[in-house]
């Protein structure tokens, strides 16, 4: 697979609560994206948690994931993507956002 597609949710006033959301999103996004695109995991910061998806096609895993992202109802959702030879990130979600995307 050639890319990374990164679903990062701010943590600020996040519980206990909304990390057993978000493990239950993850496991989700497993289901829904299936053998074509692969789940690689999460990490954790203070203020951020991203979920990290191996695919050959961003938007399609983007286009696949976005129903379950809607359903989840979180405040703060961005999308990224960038090839795996590179540190630059592509913004899918929101669509016009036009912030810093960073990982850590």
């Amino acid at each position: 697979m050639n890319y990374q597609l990164v679903i990062q949710f701010s943590l600020v006033d996040a519980g206990v609560e909304d990390f057993e959301r978000l493990m239950m999103l993850e496991n989700e996004l497993r289901v829904v994206l299936r053998e074509k695109h692969m789940v690689d995991g999460h990490d954790l910061g203070a203020e951020k948690m991203n979920i990290f998806i191996n695919t050959d096609d961003p938007n399609e895993a983007f286009t696949l994931a976005k129903d379950v992202l809607i359903e989840a109802d979180l405040k703060t959702i961005l999308v990224a993507y960038r090839d795996f030879e590179s540190e630059e990130y592509v913004f899918i979600w929101p669509e016009k956002f036009s912030g810093e995307f960073r990982i850590k």
